[in-house]
């Protein structure tokens, strides 16, 4: 596992060091660059919790990277969370994020504390959420 390398994912100070270039003068640049920056970060956070799934110790070092990998994924998110978008690519980064809070699991009536029949809007939302995660998994490819 490259930890190291994913920490330079964020400066110390927080500035975004590393990633893949994206012309300033493209719009959303800055949150589409993010994105890149979290799905490396995922990745590298989901091979650090496989390696960690024979620990029994919360403090064994695979746990601790895999730890480590999150914060490191949290703090990019952060950073997509106070970014405001003006472009399908720059919602599509959002999607990620949620979807990342929610380890990839789909939206369902159930997780927006619908009980019983959901409301017409409760429906509408799932149906973009998922069509939503549909896309941004296809930019991916």
């Amino acid at each position: 596992m490259a930890l190291a390398s994913s920490r330079a994912l964020l400066g110390t100070t927080g500035i975004i060091v590393a990633g893949p270039a994206v012309s300033s003068k493209v719009p959303d640049h800055d949150t589409v660059r993010l994105g890149h920056l979290l799905e490396e970060s995922w990745r590298l956070e989901n091979a650090a919790w496989e390696a960690a799934k024979g620990e029994n110790d919360d403090e064994g070092p695979n746990t601790i990277m895999a730890d480590e990998q999150t914060e490191v994924s949290s703090a990019i998110v952060g950073k997509i969370e106070a970014t405001s978008v003006a472009t399908l690519a720059g919602v599509l980064v959002k999607v990620r994020a949620i979807f990342w809070c929610r380890n990839d699991d789909p939206f369902t009536p159930g997780c927006l504390g619908s009980d019983g029949s959901p409301a017409t809007e409760t429906r509408l939302l799932v149906g973009l959420m998922r069509d939503l995660q549909r896309m941004s998994v296809a930019t991916r490819t």
